[in-house]
Parts: C-alpha cells; sequence; structure tokens
C-alpha cells in the first residue's frame, strides 16, 4: 500500500457529532497513509505543533482555530492545509481562516472560485466520502426493512418538503429523525408522532437504519435561507452532501432531490433515483418501492462505484498527494506489505 513519509498534525474541530465521527474516520485512514500523524485540540494546537514539529498540518472543518495560531505557525514556517467541509453554508465563519492557511481544500466545487477570487493560489476541491468499514451493505430479508427513512435535520426548506409529502410518507413504514423535526405541521398528531423523531443517531446506528430500509431520501439543503447558515453572499451550493456516499455504501437504494454536481457522481436513473418537486417524488417513491429487483440492480452499480471512487481513504489519499505537490513537501513513498 502507498504511503507518504511525512508527520502531520490533524486538528479536531473540537466541535460534536457529525464531527467527532468523520475526524475519527479519518485519522483512522491517516494512520494507514503517513509515516506519522498526532491528533490536537485548537486549544493546544501550538503547544502541540512545537513538540512534534510537524511537516503538514491539517486543519479539519475550521470554526474554531484562531487566525492569531494560523498566522503564528506560519511565521514558524509550518505547512498549514485546512478542509473546509460546511461551504457554502457557513463560510462567512470559516473564510478568512482558510484564506490565511497554505492550501484550501473545500467541500463545495463552487467555492472554489470564490477563494480564488479572493487571491488564493493554491483552492482544491475535496468532497467529503464514506467510511467503508462502518457503512457497509448486510443481507436484511425485506419484510424486515422500513420503507423510507430521512435521517438529518428539519432544516426550513426541508420542513417545507415533508410537509408537502407527509400524507404519502405516513401512510407507509417511514421515520424521519434529527434535529428540529417538532416544527413539522403535523407532528404534534399520531402519525406525526409515529414517524418523526427527534433523535440524532451515532454513525453505526445511522449505517444499521440505512440497511433496515427500502429507500433512503436525501434532501440538499438550500443555501442562505435557512436562518441557521451564514452565507451572507448567497453563494449557491453544487455539490452533493455525504449522506449520499454514506447511504449508498450500505447498498441502500437512494432518491435524492438534485444538486448541480450530482451527475459528477452518479448516474441518474441507472444508479439513484431523482426527483424535482414534491409531486414527482411521490411518483418516484411510489414507483421504486413497488420495483424491488429495479433497485436492487441500480444499488448494486452506486455501491461499488461509492467504494472504489469516495472512501475516505482515497480522499485522504487525494489530499496528501495534492499538499505534497502544492506545498512542496518530501514526496518520499514506499510500499507498505499492509493488505486493507
Amino acid at each position: 500500500m502507498e504511503t507518504f513519509d511525512i508527520r502531520v498534525l490533524f486538528v479536531r474541530s473540537d466541535l460534536t457529532d457529525p464531527y467527532i465521527e468523520l475526524e475519527n474516520a479519518m485519522i483512522s485512514h491517516l494512520q494507514d497513509l503517513v509515516n506519522k500523524v498526532e491528533v490536537t485540540s485548537n486549544k493546544l494546537l501550538i503547544h502541540h505543533c512545537l513538540k512534534f514539529q510537524p511537516q503538514l498540518i491539517i486543519i479539519f472543518a475550521g470554526f474554531l482555530v484562531e487566525n492569531i495560531a494560523i498566522q503564528y505557525l506560519k511565521r514558524l514556517g509550518y505547512s498549514i492545509a485546512i478542509w473546509i467541509v460546511d461551504d457554502p453554508y457557513h463560510i462567512d465563519v470559516t473564510k478568512n481562516k482558510a484564506l490565511l492557511c497554505d492550501i484550501i481544500f473545500t467541500q463545495d466545487s463552487g467555492c472554489v472560485r470564490h477563494y480564488q477570487a479572493c487571491g488564493h493560489p493554491h483552492v482544491y476541491h475535496l468532497p467529503l466520502g464514506v467510511d467503508i468499514h462502518t457503512y457497509y451493505a448486510d443481507e436484511i430479508p425485506e419484510a424486515e426493512k422500513i420503507d423510507f427513512c430521512f435521517l438529518g435535520s428539519g432544516f426550513t426548506d426541508r420542513i417545507s418538503f415533508f410537509n408537502r409529502v407527509f400524507d404519502y410518507l405516513s401512510s407507509k413504514r417511514t421515520l424521519i429523525s434529527g434535529r428540529w423535526w417538532e416544527r413539522l405541521a403535523q407532528y404534534d398528531t399520531e402519525k406525526g408522532r409515529a414517524m418523526c423523531k427527534l433523535t440524532r443517531y451515532d454513525a453505526s446506528e445511522t449505517a444499521n437504519i440505512y440497511r433496515h430500509t427500502k429507500i433512503a431520501i436525501n434532501l440538499h439543503r438550500h443555501p442562505f435561507a435557512d436562518p441557521h447558515n451564514d452565507n451572507q453572499n448567497q453563494l449557491p451550493a453544487q455539490s452533493i452532501n455525504n449522506r449520499i456516499f454514506e447511504v449508498l455504501s450500505c447498498g441502500t437504494f437512494l432518491l435524492t432531490n438534485c444538486s448541480l454536481d450530482l451527475t459528477d457522481y452518479y448516474n441518474p436513473d441507472t444508479e439513484i433515483g431523482i426527483f424535482n418537486s414534491s409531486e414527482e417524488f411521490i411518483q418516484k417513491a411510489a414507483y421504486y418501492l413497488k420495483h424491488q429487483q429495479v433497485r436492487k440492480q441500480m444499488v448494486q452499480s452506486a455501491q461499488q462505484r461509492t467504494h472504489q471512487e469516495h472512501s475516505y481513504h482515497r480522499r485522504l489519499t487525494q489530499l496528501l498527494q495534492t499538499a505534497v505537490d502544492a506545498v512542496k513537501l518530501p514526496n518520499m513513498k514506499y510500499n507498505k506489505n499492509v493488505d486493507r
């Protein structure tokens, strides 16, 4: 297995889940890819850096890192990469920090041009991916599966969508779970309480729910309409969210609304189902729910593609190679006799 003979300091976001789960997956893969990796918090970043002397610092998410810490470490000659994973939704919070770093990775392709327009020379699109060791398929009898699930927060546009399709989904075996679903118009009804939970599941629980679901629903959130966003310039969101990778890695059929980059990742109607309105969602949901064999054929291709192209092992290999090339890190690689 190809590895990089460099020392990497990984800086956690210091936020709660889902960030912790993402970080743990990335740290695990970094340990396989680099000669030495250590992990630190934003508070201990400078202390840990001076002690460890890394050749590359990777700041994850970047919400809580201090500008002055980045500037100080840059003056000492450290190479710093930041991986922004909430663009453009919270770009107002992280933009100035990102522009101080040597390399910017953003999970949204549309934001690459924005950072470049600010004069940054090393900006790259690097989407999130999936930990295929957590999100894996299993043979679950159809009779043991629910019909639909959506796991995620009840942002304003999502609440509006599920209000429109409530009657259809509540007539099926459906689970909707996450923050803010009490804002759903019919949440306090018997059907609403049965369908909607205010629980956020951890990664292993989430994967298990996907494996026990016939059709997982994905909704890309609006990039600036929700009051929880920090996107004053109203930059559009172009890329897909990592829920898509997680669903497909579990071998579960996906029905998603569109994003500008969606077809760069998967083929609509042959690997995934797509919809552009609540009416089309109901039409396609009913069709795919009825045709199990169609779902099975489509998801087999999508799952294989996900494992080949969108694992965190592949993403971090891309990050490291880009960093080596961009800031002239030592490009020493060797083959390690480890099978994964």
